[in-house]
């Protein structure tokens, strides 16, 4: 079974930048909340928002 589930995970192809692009915006914290905030959430949300400064032309937003 795992085979079949990894056959099938093989043929998937990445998502298209742009339609995530257009269903996707910068996620804008505050410094404190960013400080507050758990290692891994921080590192999902600096993800998110190099993904979209990469593939989407987000510009750079200071700390709050």
């Amino acid at each position: 079974m795992t085979a079949a589930l990894s056959a099938g995970c093989a043929t998937t192809k990445p998502a298209d930048p742009s339609s995530w692009c257009k269903t996707n915006e910068p996620w804008i914290v505050s410094n404190t909340e960013f400080a507050a905030m758990s290692p891994a959430n921080k590192v999902k949300l600096v993800t998110h928002n190099e993904y979209g400064e990469k593939h989407c032309g987000w510009k750079p937003v200071g700390g709050a």
